[in-house]
């Protein structure tokens, strides 16, 4: 299989976002697929501008592509690689992770991975970067209150110190495969995988869709990749955007 994702590697020591570095007019030429990892970052970033606290001991990469032409593909990409990291933390633990609609990762009600999507046009060039964070040695004790009671790392799951880049290589591996399932039309058969464990499938929650919150139900994700969810009056909504709460 020809390796897209991880063609080629850049590690820095620390950086204040990769996903900044990786969307500077310094990566513009850059292979698609190219992968910037920091050890730790100053000023990392989590989807509503929010911040992601980047310890040394977590994971802390972003996955670059420039001439981007179709979003609707990496919008499907960034799913599955939220199935490709779910695979190896169960790996790693032999337990169960969650899949929180668009592409976060919960161990049961706390976050381990969040995955950020996001894109910047630079003249004709439109340019997309699959921004993972994840928790491995960094324990979240020490994480402001408010955010580590619904945070956790893998360290505090199972005790155990582990190999980040041994960890790396098996997301990055993982996360090429399903690039290519992507590219051949096959996201659709990954869909049971990824239903099976969506986070608070079949209950209702709060939704938050703009501006506004709603309760929904959970049913599923589409072959779009768009969330389907049901109001109380039983009409289905097919949700490409909002945050389930």
């Amino acid at each position: 299989m020809k390796k897209i994702i991880g063609c080629k590697i850049v590690r820095l020591k620390e950086t204040d976002s990769t996903n900044r570095v990786a969307l500077s007019p310094e990566y513009a030429m850059q292979p698609p697929g190219t992968v910037i990892i920091a050890r730790r970052q100053t000023a990392g970033k989590g989807r509503k501008k929010r911040v992601w606290y980047s310890e040394e001991g977590g994971i802390y990469m972003s996955i670059l592509f420039n001439e981007v032409d179709n979003f609707g593909f990496f919008y499907k990409f960034a799913i599955l690689a939220a199935l490709g990291v779910k695979e190896t933390l169960e790996r790693l633990t032999h337990d169960f992770f969650f899949i929180k609609w668009p592409n976060d990762i919960y161990f049961h009600d706390k976050k381990i991975c969040g995955i950020l999507l996001q894109s910047t046009t630079q003249g004709e060039s439109n340019r997309v970067v699959i921004g993972i964070g994840i928790n491995i040695n960094n324990s979240v004790f020490n994480l402001p209150e408010g955010i580590k009671e619904k945070s956790t790392s893998l360290t505090d799951i199972t005790g155990k110190v582990y190999d980040i880049e041994n960890i790396e290589a098996d997301i990055l591996e993982r996360l090429n495969k399903y690039y290519a399932s992507v590219e051949n039309g096959d996201f659709k058969f990954y869909l049971p995988a990824i239903n099976e464990f969506l986070y608070k499938k079949g209950e209702y929650t709060e939704f938050l869709l703009g501006v506004n919150v709603r309760g929904l139900k959970i049913i599923g994700i589409d072959e779009e990749g768009r969330l389907i969810a049901e109001d109380r009056n039983e009409n289905r909504l097919n949700l490409d955007f909002g945050e389930v709460l």
